[in-house]
């Protein structure tokens, strides 16, 4: 098996339909649930405030269970907030997010049995990650794969910190182009 870090045409495909959903999605829910989600923004925001989309952002990018920020910029946009403060906080708390996985998996994981399971159960993934590690890294922050699963990983195998917190402003490209995806669906939906 070929475990060299390759993004091919399927990745390719695949993320293309994945942005399409999103954007699908979005309109979706502006043309036929237009004032729900606009209550449900309002009311996360009133209750948690921006303090609680930066909180959930972190929570949601450096979980070892596969979760992403979206719906977090999606109850930001539907709620109002002006599109800097929103990217703002998207983006810093997804950032900070690259840093905190890698000392999670620094601490938490490196040297634990779990560690050398993984290594037996995944031999694949870890070959390419100990040869490719910081470039799966940098794909795993600008495309639709867990970003924590790369930075928890890149922890485990002591990859080089500096190096994974500064690849982790990579997430500005992505969370600016997926609120562009999603700002985009909404409006196109009326909302």
């Amino acid at each position: 098996m070929n475990d060299d870090l390759v993004i091919d045409g399927p990745l390719v495909r695949k993320t293309a339909l994945g942005l399409f959903i999103l954007l699908l999605f979005s309109g979706a829910c502006a043309w036929l649930l237009k004032e729900p989600f606009i209550r449900m923004g309002e009311m996360f925001l009133e209750r948690f405030g921006l303090l609680g989309l930066f909180v959930g952002t972190i929570i949601a990018d450096t979980s070892p269970l596969p979760l992403t920020h979206e719906p977090l910029t999606f109850i930001g946009i539907t709620a109002g907030i002006p599109t800097p403060t929103l990217l703002l906080t998207i983006a810093s708390a997804s950032i900070i997010s690259g840093p905190i996985g890698w000392t999670c998996g620094r601490v938490l994981v490196a040297d634990t049995a779990f560690a050398e399971w993984l290594d037996r159960r995944y031999a694949g993934f870890m070959g390419m990650m100990r040869r490719n590690g910081l470039k799966a890294v940098a794909i795993a922050a600008l495309l639709p794969i867990p970003f924590s699963l790369a930075t928890w990983t890149a922890g485990m195998l002591r990859l080089p910190f500096h190096k994974v917190a500064a690849i982790s402003l990579l997430r500005i490209v992505k969370v600016g182009f997926y609120f562009q995806i999603l700002k985009l669906g909404w409006l196109a939906g009326g909302g």
